[in-house]
């Protein structure tokens, strides 16, 4: 892979073009850079606070309330799961259940589990199920 980058004062808005043939890694490169700059708005108490996507571990659905997490805080989002997942589309939050989507950046590890599900270790030392319906998804966004 070759990487070039021009430096300019003059640039106002950053901008980047690729040229390639498609693989995998590099769907992954461009998850990644579609989530430089972008964030989630949650509450915490009666705070709303922006949080850069990087630092999400994870989006869930519970009781018809939705959440995401990050390594020290929870926080209650205002939409849906779904909403969420439109928000982070392009990204490298992937869905892996009905009711839970993963940042792929924090997936420690992965293995599998009775009743033919993965279970997903996040870098903080929480697992997460991912169901038979997302496995493929999963597996083949981790290169597996």
């Amino acid at each position: 892979m070759k990487i070039i980058i021009h430096k300019s004062p003059a640039v106002t808005e950053t901008e980047i073009n690729i040229t390639c043939s498609t693989t995998a890694g590099l769907e992954n490169i461009i998850a990644a850079l579609g989530m430089l700059d972008r964030r989630l708005a949650g509450r915490l108490g009666d705070e709303t606070v922006f949080v850069e996507f990087d630092e999400v571990l994870r989006l869930e659905s519970v009781d018809g309330r939705s959440f995401f997490y990050t390594a020290c805080e929870t926080y209650e989002y205002e939409g849906s799961l779904a909403d969420m997942e439109k928000a982070t589309s392009d990204t490298l939050f992937t869905r892996v259940s009905k009711s839970a989507i993963v940042n792929l950046r924090h997936v420690k590890s992965i293995k599998k589990v009775p009743g033919s599900r993965l279970l997903a270790t996040l870098d903080n030392g929480e697992g997460v199920t991912v169901s038979r319906m997302y496995m493929p998804e999963i597996k083949r966004r981790l290169g597996i």
